[in-house]
């Protein structure tokens, strides 16, 4: 976990970890004090990013990814 301490020092907001081989994500975020909590976690779910305004994600879709114009429709950009 180097790079986790690491991306925290800096200062980096986000910060994702992802294990295909267990189907888990892990989502951390910095708190006031400049420490990571974890913000979400799981095999299934919805991730909502707090850097990029507007990007979410739904978890399954990193084991199952769905065709893009479906994630294009669930995000809106198409009809």
């Amino acid at each position: 976990m180097q790079k986790f301490s690491e991306y925290e020092r800096g200062g980096v907001q986000e910060y994702w970890l992802i294990d295909p081989q267990k189907r888990q994500a892990e989502f951390y975020v910095l708190d006031d004090a400049g420490k990571y909590v974890l913000a979400a976690q799981g095999e299934t779910g919805e991730y909502r990013s707090v850097v990029l305004s507007g990007l979410w994600l739904r978890i399954e879709w990193l084991w199952n990814p769905p065709p893009e114009i479906e994630v294009l429709k669930a995000w809106g950009i198409i009809q």
